[in-house]
């Protein structure tokens, strides 16, 4: 009886190892680097993202970078440009996927900068930045029509989206 068993084991051994290999990867596929919009912060997770913006009724810009991986610490880099191509707005900001950084000596700077946390997600991180729109030059000098954010990271190649502005009350 036990030799049986035995028996049954082996012969089933093979098609056991054959679906163990045929099983699909439980890995998280890693993101492409985007760039996201939004109102506020929860709605880069829960939507809606935006495609197109008011800014007589927006009081912040939630810009969500994306990427696949990224070195300890890195410098984030924006860049709006107006509807025409030219620089209208560019911000930096240092991120880390380390919890215990929360600051970092800069070459040649007189103090630390303040390094704030990226947030991991399937595939990769998220780097969240609000832009205050409401009072800013974002509405004293406003610019309808499509802009482009382009985003830098470290040394790495930047990306880039387009953000379609309207300024209607």
């Amino acid at each position: 009886m036990r030799r049986l068993r035995l028996l049954a084991l082996l012969w089933l051994l093979p098609a056991f190892a054959e679906g163990a290999a045929a099983a699909p990867s439980a890995h998280a596929v890693p993101s492409v680097p985007d760039i996201q919009f939004a109102s506020s912060q929860p709605e880069l997770d829960t939507g809606p993202l935006l495609a197109e913006a008011n800014f007589a009724h927006q009081r912040d810009l939630w810009v969500r970078v994306r990427v696949a991986k990224m070195p300890p610490t890195t410098l984030l880099g924006l860049t709006f440009l107006t509807p025409d191509g030219q620089p209208f707005y560019e911000t930096n900001r240092y991120f880390s996927r380390l919890p215990e950084v929360a600051s970092t000596i800069v070459p040649g700077g007189f103090r630390p900068e303040v390094v704030y946390r990226a947030r991991k997600l399937p595939g990769g991180y998220a780097l969240d930045l609000p832009i205050a729109i409401a009072g800013s030059v974002f509405l004293r000098y406003p610019a309808p029509g499509t802009w482009t954010v382009q985003a830098t990271i470290g040394d790495a190649g930047g990306i880039s989206r387009t953000l379609e502005v309207s300024v209607n009350p």
